[in-house]
């Protein structure tokens, strides 16, 4: 950062802050988190879309967050994720970190034990993790661009890993655009508004 630009910087972020305090000082106490079904966001009916727009609405603007139910994903889908998640930190740690996302441009693969630090004050977050995303070929031409965020993976030698991580990914990629409707609709918006904004997300 410029010190030139770190007074307007160091501004915006106590704007950001105070505006956020006092938004916090200002909601309704929660003692539960919301359930919403979503099923019907699937559908066509406009009278049970206005209900899930309705509660959508409330659960962000009162509480910041919500479970949701109704989502339509298939828990084999799940099952086979956390499955094959197990077998590959299950593995010897030199297999793990020979598809490190050290190796990788754009951070697909593995992540090991205190490689990341969310916290300044701590010497590394206490997990391990496998960052998946779209699962693009080398003559992808996003990747041959070198556009951050769209590349190819770092794959570990493994039976069953690579399938069921991106039928989970590929179902859960769907259901958020399923879950974009709902916060259009919650914003007063037509419930097709987002789409446009979630070709080829990198998430």
């Amino acid at each position: 950062m410029s010190e030139s630009a770190a007074p307007t910087l160091r501004a915006r972020n106590a704007s950001r802050l105070l505006a956020q305090a006092e938004a916090a000082a200002d909601a309704k106490p929660f003692e539960e988190i919301p359930v919403i079904d979503i099923s019907p966001l699937f559908g066509a009916n406009a009278t049970k879309k206005a209900a899930v727009r309705a509660e959508i609405r409330t659960a962000c603007m009162e509480v910041g967050f919500f479970y949701i139910a109704g989502h339509g994903v298939d828990p084999a889908v799940f099952a086979g994720a956390f499955d094959a998640a197990r077998r590959f930190f299950d593995l010897p740690q030199g297999s793990k970190d020979s598809v490190s996302n050290r190796h990788s441009k754009v951070m697909r693969g593995y992540t090991g034990l205190l490689e990341e630090n969310t916290d300044p004050d701590n010497d590394g977050d206490l997990h391990e993790a496998f960052d998946a995303s779209l699962d693009l070929s080398p003559d992808d031409p996003d990747v041959a661009l070198g556009i951050y965020g769209w590349g190819v993976y770092l794959w570990p030698d493994m039976a069953d890993f690579r399938a069921p991580v991106m039928a989970y990914h590929a179902a859960l990629q769907s259901l958020s655009e399923v879950l974009y409707r709902g916060f259009a609709l919650s914003l007063d918006l037509h419930e097709d508004h987002f789409a446009r904004m979630l070709v080829k997300p990198i998430a």
